[in-house]
């Protein structure tokens, strides 16, 4: 009351009485006259960063966030303690997406001093999950839970968190917390279906696709699904008229699924000419705008006419996808391809080197074992396998066949089991078993291993070695 009745006569006030009565009217919900009580204060006293903090939040509260950014910025160059402009400043750096690592500097002290703010781990969550430290997202998240109402935000967030650090199922409780409070979330759904299809969960992801399969804004995430439940009905049950059922009842006007389905579906229907999926595959590229994506299209294109032994073809396409976007698949069958051509086996060599070095895997190492193979560099090919067997803690099937075609020891239910091994490595290294097995194959081998891998291959391959491992096969379940 004695401030206010101090407001006819302004010039008998001090910078802090302005402060003090620009708070008051702040109270009061007069914003008008508190921002001139604050700003009075900051021209009588600009080191006072406790004004330049309430111009930040009236700003704020005006959606003038370029001033109040400005003011809370000062705020903190006079106090680096202010935790009030130092929240503030937080959040206006997370909406926009900038400058995320002050975010995380002027949180994490703050939270150490005042661990119960949940707004603040909320925003520092954010913070993190746009950094893309899931792990450190998630963590924050917990935290905001613990000391916060439920909010379908905060659980959305930490599903996405769990969803990109790789950890599916938990990504699936966080998605379900929001259902159980919002059943018709969308983007929950979404995150639902994602993450069940990519845990092989097929009938409830398809399920969660059902849900959505009305709404055109997400029929690429419906059809994703989709092609992924057809091609685990394909490869993992064997089952190929489920396959083929899931590919017929789903079709969406997206060059780009449309094509990866065209080459699902060849395998499946067991088509013998790949031309529909070449064919697909160049009408996706003519309509992508994207390099990175154009690229990646192109080198599956490659890939598909290497298949067709049209190897001059599948060297220009891959060329040319190496020069819109050197993405390590591009790479890769660059190297392939000039090293089938006998063109430069030195570019093809650059060409996987490069691969390896943007992302090395078993695979880009299995396959430059096998180049140096064919260079006949036995002692570049068995470092090169060692390196895909060093990756992959269980194996890499190709590197060990790769190994023992060197002449390597190795089981060759290693080979079997081995990840990464195509079907043909699964074939020879079954044979392996069982030609070496004397005629004392033990049954759980015969029913665990040899027995699926065959069934698998014969749905697969249309080889005379299939067939003769089919037979020496039956001699041990029928003997």
């Amino acid at each position: 009351k004695i401030l206010i009745d101090l407001a006819d006569c302004p010039s008998e006030l001090d910078a802090q009485k302005h402060l003090l009565l620009g708070q008051v009217y702040w109270h009061l919900k007069d914003h008008a006259r508190a921002l001139d009580c604050f700003l009075s204060s900051a021209k009588l006293d600009p080191h006072n960063n406790e004004t330049f903090t309430w111009l930040g939040l009236y700003y704020s509260e005006n959606d003038d966030f370029v001033r109040a950014e400005k003011c809370f910025r000062k705020a903190l160059s006079l106090d680096s303690h202010d935790r009030q402009a130092a929240k503030e400043i937080a959040v206006i750096l997370v909406n926009k997406g900038d400058d995320l690592l002050l975010v995380v500097q002027l949180l994490e002290p703050l939270l150490a001093a005042n661990p119960t703010d949940y707004d603040s781990w909320y925003t520092l969550g954010v913070a993190y999950f746009n950094l893309g430290a899931y792990g450190k997202a998630a963590n924050a998240l917990h935290l905001c839970l613990r000391r916060h109402p439920i909010t379908t935000k905060t659980y959305l967030l930490l599903g996405h968190a769990y969803f990109f650090e790789g950890k599916y199922e938990a990504a699936c409780r966080a998605y379900g917390h929001v259902l159980s409070m919002d059943g018709s979330n969308e983007t929950a759904i979404v995150g639902m279906l994602k993450a069940k299809s990519l845990l092989n969960e097929h009938e409830e992801a398809l399920a969660y696709a059902e849900k959505l399969n009305r709404n055109k804004k997400y029929e690429r995430e419906v059809h994703w699904s989709v092609l992924r439940a057809a091609r685990y009905a394909y490869v993992n049950e064997y089952d190929r008229e489920k396959a083929q059922g899931l590919l017929n009842q789903h079709m969406i006007d997206d060059p780009v699924l449309n094509a990866e389905q065209e080459v699902l579906k060849s395998k499946v229907m067991k088509q013998q000419s790949s031309e529909p999926a070449v064919t697909a595959y160049q009408l996706a590229i003519k309509q992508v705008k994207n390099d990175r994506v154009k690229a990646r299209l192109l080198a599956i294109l490659a890939g598909l006419l290497f298949k067709k032994k049209d190897y001059e073809s599948a060297k220009q396409v891959a060329m040319t996808a190496c020069r819109i976007y050197p993405l390590p698949v591009c790479d890769n069958i660059a190297a392939l391809c000039l090293l089938k051509h006998n063109d430069d086996f030195d570019a093809a060599l650059r060409h996987m080197f490069r691969a390896i070095r943007n992302r090395p895997s078993v695979h880009l190492w299995t396959n430059l074992g096998s180049m140096y193979t064919k260079l006949d560099k036995l002692l570049n090919a068995k470092q090169a396998f060692n390196q895909a067997r060093l990756l992959s803690p269980e194996g890499s099937g190709e590197a060990l066949y790769g190994l023992y075609l060197l002449g390597e020891t190795i089981d060759p239910e290693l080979i079997a089991d081995g990840a990464c091994a195509s079907d043909k490595i699964q074939l020879e290294a079954l044979l392996m078993i069982l030609n070496e097995s004397d005629g004392d194959l033990k049954e759980d081998v015969i029913l665990e291993k040899a027995r699926p891998i065959l069934y698998r291959l014969r749905g697969h391959l249309s080889d005379e070695r299939v067939d003769e491992a089919w037979s020496l096969l039956s001699e041990y379940l029928y003997k």
